[in-house]
Parts: C-alpha cells; sequence; structure tokens
C-alpha cells in the first residue's frame, strides 16, 4: 500500500471528524505499506497544527520507519505552545526520537524553553509498556528538565501507571540544588 495524502483548506472537513483541529494547507502524509520483507516508512510534515486553541504546533515533522519487527519514529517540532489557564507554556527545538516494539516504547524527549539561558536544554528518556490499554506503565529514566534555569532531575526506579479514571505514582523522587520531593499515591480522575 502506497498512501499520499496532501491537504488543502482542510477546516471543513476536519470540523466534522473534529471540530476543534486545524491543519495547515501544505501538510502532507506518506504512508508506504509492504507485504513483503521491505521497511514500511510513514512521512508527516505540518507546517501548523491546532487543537482546540490549547496546544499550537509549528512546523512539526515525523519519519517512521520498521527495522525488525520494531517502529523507529523520529518528531522534531520547532515550536509548540500549550496555553495553560490565562498563560502559556512555549517549547521550541522539540525532539522525539522513540522505538516501539512488542507493547514496549522507549523514548528520548528534549526542548528548549525561552525562559531559560541557551544552553539548558531538556531531556526527558523513559519507556512506556502499552500491552494493557486499562493499566499503561511509564517509567522515567534519569533525565535533566530545566524550569527558569533550575536543573531537575528523576531517579530510576519509579513508575506511573495509567488506568481508566485514576494515575497511580510509585517511588518517583524529583531532585534539584539538594532538595528533593517523593511522590507515591494515587489521583483519581473520578472525584475531580
Amino acid at each position: 500500500v502506497n498512501l499520499n495524502v496532501r491537504v488543502y483548506n482542510t477546516w471543513q472537513v476536519t470540523r466534522l471528524l473534529y471540530p476543534d483541529m486545524f491543519i495547515a494547507p501544505g501538510s502532507y502524509v506518506d504512508v508506504a505499506i509492504s507485504a513483503d520483507h521491505s521497511d514500511d516508512k510513514l512521512n508527516i510534515s505540518l507546517p501548523f497544527f491546532s487543537i482546540r486553541n490549547q496546544v499550537r504546533l509549528h512546523r512539526l515533522t515525523m519519519d517512521g520507519t520498521t527495522v525488525d519487527k520494531a517502529l523507529r519514529m523520529n518528531v522534531h517540532g520547532d515550536s509548540v505552545i500549550v496555553f495553560i489557564g490565562s498563560g502559556k507554556l512555549p517549547f521550541t527545538q522539540l525532539n522525539i526520537g522513540a522505538t516501539a516494539s512488542d507493547n514496549n516504547i522507549s523514548y528520548d524527549l528534549s526542548w528548549f524553553n525561552t525562559f531559560n539561558s541557551d544552553s539548558n536544554i531538556s531531556v526527558l528518556s523513559g519507556t512506556a509498556n502499552v500491552a494493557q490499554t486499562d493499566d499503561i506503565v511509564i517509567r522515567l529514566h534519569p533525565s535533566k528538565i530545566f524550569l527558569k534555569d533550575y536543573e531537575f532531575q528523576f531517579n530510576e526506579r519509579n513508575a506511573i501507571h495509567i488506568k481508566p479514571h485514576r494515575y497511580e505514582i510509585e517511588n518517583l523522587v524529583i531532585t534539584t540544588q539538594g532538595s528533593s520531593i517523593g511522590v507515591d499515591g494515587a489521583y483519581d480522575t473520578k472525584d475531580s
């Protein structure tokens, strides 16, 4: 299967499928799926993408291929803006490298926030097990995140369980400049 989708004046179509989504003209999706022994490929380019005016992505590209039954994805975004209440959280130089195989995903995510010094690039690495859709388990690897030039680090032996209507956190420790916060517990979304 070779599928090539080019996008022009999408708001009428996306309004039917997902009313609060906008895809910029000039976007494209190329998919090549093969039943023989060649690798499958995915290429996506979006000059601009928005969901409910809460998340805006500028110049997003995705490239993926399968190698030895593993999907390898690389994602790059020039900028992402997440709107929270009346404020916004800007990200630039967004890069994601991920490999998915046998219901396990390993990922490395890096980005820059404009409120940090130029040399402070945040890096978040980890794994996710998606074998059970009613208990997705995310484990953060030792990583560094910068917020207003303060460096925050995560410990290695932790787990975040995403369940229907519930989040469970096990042994998550966040440290910065000699201080630390340990989190163990659960949050029920039905109660909020």
